[in-house]
């Protein structure tokens, strides 16, 4: 059983579990640099906002490989923003990841 982000030690040190609510995402990969990437933000939030979702929590960025293994202009982020709304429950998570940057 994970634990509740409030659990996590003030100081930041260490790593605990967490449980993660289940749920319907936008998702978009963005390539290229991190300082880039508020583009790929507006393109996935443009796309909650057309198909009348609301996003339901805070979004995670997953970083499928890292400056240590490519170039700056191959670098991976996968950008999920969890939503909910309008067909939220049959709304693919990847539609927006269709997206690459």
């Amino acid at each position: 059983s994970g634990h509740d982000l409030a659990d996590l030690e003030p100081s930041g040190i260490g790593a605990a579990a967490v449980s993660l609510p289940e749920g319907s995402a936008a998702s978009i990969v963005h390539r290229g640099s991190y300082d880039n990437m508020g583009e790929s933000y507006a393109t996935v939030f443009a796309w909650i906002q057309e198909r009348g979702h609301q996003i339901a929590g805070p979004t995670r960025e997953i970083y499928l490989n890292s400056p240590a293994e490519v170039d700056e202009s191959g670098l991976l982020t996968e950008i999920l923003v969890p939503i909910d709304g309008a067909d939220a429950g049959s709304a693919p998570a990847v539609d927006a990841g269709e997206v690459v940057r």
